[in-house]
């Protein structure tokens, strides 16, 4: 079977949540089966969904007495419920009518990301041009950028995650007895409270830039070499090379988490830097025609995903010029 167009995270979730609602039901028929399973071949993501909402499923008795989970349960009572499967659910038991109905709202209303025990080993990822948020189970708050991958290494003794690839911004809850570590291409951003971006470019470097608080950047290079690391306070961006050259500079942090409002802010960034920029948010990747893009850098505010008025703003510039445009790449050579 074939997939269809990728759908955007809100709408698969919901669907999932639809989905789950039903088959807990015990009342699908014949027809209601095999649409179930041809979802779960629709989207690369979707059994990906379902699987986690049954985690999140497993979850639910630990937090049954929630004020907020309550007040979904009664509105669920007036919104998912259908007579005929209701009397079948109650042959079971109302607690249960209660759990099964709600899952689908806390789903769609993201109230079980407070609860994530299960996001221990957790991968998030995004594709071209998608934007996510997930909340962790310390109440922390992570923006995924697009074309990123993070993966949740420990929620415990402390808070662990791997920026694998992409760029991520991260609302730190307070926890001094916990610290919240962020590792990237070998360094570690350590924090305890805070607000900071991290991003990892294709040669392994690290961007770090703290909008508040303070946070630690270290790397350790082995037995033989002492730790390197750096001390920042808000508004100071760090860019630290794979060679071990950390540049640590004072930026306005609001241009630089620009990103977040769906806006992309260059201020004399390596022209190579911005095109990779603006290509996560683009299928229609910039390229240029010999690979070697100008060591020039560029100033501009863009709308994330209008490659073409980048290309134009590098045209109107003397950059480059477009020597060829398809429905993937737009094929760029010096003037």
């Amino acid at each position: 079977m074939s997939a269809g167009p990728p759908r955007d995270d809100r709408a698969l979730r919901e669907e999932a949540a639809r989905w789950f609602s039903l088959k807990r039901s015990g009342d699908m028929s014949a027809a209601e089966t095999a649409a179930f399973v041809e979802w779960l071949g629709s989207d690369p993501q979707a059994q990906q969904r379902f699987e986690r909402l049954q985690r999140q499923w497993d979850l639910l008795g630990a937090v049954a007495d929630d004020p907020a989970i309550l007040a979904v349960r009664e509105a669920d009572l007036r919104t998912f419920n259908r007579p005929g499967r209701v009397r079948t659910l109650l042959a079971v038991g109302a607690a249960v009518v209660l759990m099964v109905t709600s899952a689908a709202t806390l789903m769609q209303n993201g109230l079980l990301d407070h609860y994530w025990e299960s996001s221990r080993g957790e991968t998030f990822e995004t594709g071209t041009g998608q934007r996510t948020t997930a909340t962790l189970t310390d109440g922390s708050v992570v923006t995924l950028d697009a074309e990123s991958e993070l993966r949740v290494v420990e929620m415990a003794a402390e808070r662990r995650l791997q920026l694998v690839r992409g760029h991520a911004f991260f609302q730190v809850a307070k926890d001094p007895i916990h610290p919240f570590l962020v590792e990237a291409a070998g360094k570690t951003v350590r924090a305890v409270g805070t607000k900071f971006d991290v991003r990892v470019d294709d040669k392994a470097a690290v961007t770090v830039t703290l909008v508040e608080g303070k946070v630690r950047v270290e790397q350790s290079h082995g037995w033989l070499r002492s730790e390197q690391r750096a001390d920042m306070n808000a508004g100071a961006k760090l860019v630290a090379r794979a060679d071990q050259n950390w540049k640590l500079t004072q930026v306005d942090a609001a241009s630089e988490t620009s990103w977040l409002s769906g806006r992309l802010t260059f201020v004399r960034e390596p022209l190579r830097s911005a095109i990779a920029e603006v290509n996560r948010y683009s299928r229609q990747k910039i390229v240029f025609a010999d690979g070697a893009v100008p060591d020039t850098e560029i100033v501009g505010v863009f709308a994330a995903g209008d490659v073409d008025g980048f290309v134009t703003a590098m045209q109107l510039n003397g950059i480059a010029k477009v020597v060829e445009r398809s429905d993937t790449e737009i094929r760029l050579a010096r003037p």
